[in-house]
């Protein structure tokens, strides 16, 4: 993969896993006075991880599922239009980020993504609610606008909402950052933590200039005002080394 995020959702073996990670960490700190709260993995943005031959056979099993039968997924999607038409549930591919695909496919697509990572989290709520204390809240950090699923699912079972507020290239855009703070608290209606705050420079955007003096500060400030509970940062010092070394 190159960076991170080494495993598949969609992998019933590794679901095992981190359900019985989940359940250990539980068993030891789901009574620890100290441990508020659980995060279940980070940033759900990298799709279903892997693009593998199981994978694949869950999007089409699951569209079987829904439209039983080749004739009623081909009429919804209006296949016809550009000699798209399935004659077979194995034709049908995943639409890949590279190019454009039919409407019907990427909605669905995004469909199946929420489902996988819904029940995904789900598997790791559960082994945690069994050992751990009511008092202790289950959150996921969030990437804004970022529009791969359904936040509004995903946010269900969660006790509030998350998200990591980045700026990039540039100063804050105190209205786009407003914005994103209101759409992260109304995906539940409740107030929300901003688990991660740029606080100085980042590593991943074309330009990486840091933000002028006081931007940090009106940003939690404003973060505050449209309800934010908690505001915490990444990274607070420079990584020694590795991919985020100049983070």
């Amino acid at each position: 993969h190159g960076m991170r995020a080494h495993g598949s959702v969609t992998s019933p073996r590794y679901r095992e896993f981190c359900r019985k990670i989940a359940e250990q960490m539980a068993i030891h700190f789901g009574h620890n006075p100290n441990v508020v709260g659980w995060q279940i993995d980070n940033e759900y943005g990298y799709a279903l991880m892997s693009y593998d031959d199981h994978a694949r056979q869950l999007f089409q099993d699951w569209l079987k599922a829904k439209y039983k039968t080749l004739d009623n997924l081909n009429q919804h999607w209006t296949t016809t239009y550009w000699s798209q038409t399935y004659d077979n549930w194995s034709e049908i591919p995943f639409p890949l980020p590279m190019g454009s695909h039919n409407p019907g496919l990427e909605l669905e697509w995004k469909r199946f993504v929420t489902d996988t990572w819904n029940d995904y989290q789900k598997n790791q709520i559960e082994a945690i609610r069994l050992h751990a204390e009511p008092r202790q809240f289950i959150t996921g950090n969030f990437m804004g606008f970022w529009d791969g699923f359904d936040h509004y699912i995903i946010s269900e079972p969660l006790t509030f909402a998350s998200w990591d507020d980045y700026v990039g290239t540039g100063q804050v855009d105190p209205f786009k950052n407003g914005l994103t703070h209101d759409l992260t608290r109304g995906f539940k209606r409740e107030n929300f933590w901003v688990i991660e705050t740029q606080p100085g420079a980042v590593n991943w955007s074309s330009i990486n200039n840091f933000l002028n003096k006081g931007g940090v500060r009106a940003m939690a400030w404003q973060a505050i005002a449209h309800g934010c509970d908690m505001e915490s940062y990444r990274q607070w010092r420079s990584a020694p080394g590795g991919q985020e070394q100049y983070h």
